[in-house]
């Protein structure tokens, strides 16, 4: 299974992540899950909008380098710019592989588990919905024990998305 972490400040925030899941949709050979919706505020810059987050996991032939590759794709096709002078702009459209069976890889372009997971309850949240019992491929506590511990970071749930 493959988990994703998607998130979108700019925008029609619905819209663009409403898209996404489709195109996700024709990456897996079988079923997609879907964690709950929710409001985030940026981690590093408090003026920008409130994020929308949410995890996506599927069962894929692809492989993870070709996987990051598609998300790249898709996100630029969403319009998100990167920008090396300023990393923490805006987004209609981030994507993060959060974790990939239990692979472990470490590559300038890829690291797997995502390094930052265990820290961020706008990724930690949504995942255990889908996947709180299994094991981090690291470390081997599951994901719900690394939520337990973490401080929140004023996560709030969407009772209604538009899907």
């Amino acid at each position: 299974m493959v988990y994703f972490s998607l998130g979108s400040n700019d925008g029609n925030r619905n819209e663009l992540l409403n898209f996404a899941l489709k195109v996700i949709d024709t990456w897996s050979e079988s079923f997609v899950q879907v964690s709950s919706w929710f409001y985030s505020r940026s981690l590093y810059d408090v003026s920008q909008p409130d994020y929308i987050n949410l995890t996506v996991g599927i069962k894929t032939n692809y492989g993870p380098f070709n996987i990051l590759t598609l998300c790249q794709n898709l996100e630029v096709q969403l319009g998100r710019k990167r920008n090396s002078k300023v990393p923490r702009v805006q987004r209609t459209l981030d994507i993060d592989i959060i974790a990939y069976d239990q692979l472990l890889v470490h590559t300038p372009t890829l690291i797997l588990p995502h390094p930052l997971a265990t820290e961020r309850e706008f990724v930690l949240r949504p995942l255990c919905e889908l996947a709180g019992n299994e094991t981090h491929p690291r470390w081997g506590s599951t994901w719900n024990s690394y939520l337990k511990v973490l401080r929140s970071q004023g996560l709030s749930k969407i009772e209604k998305q538009i899907i």
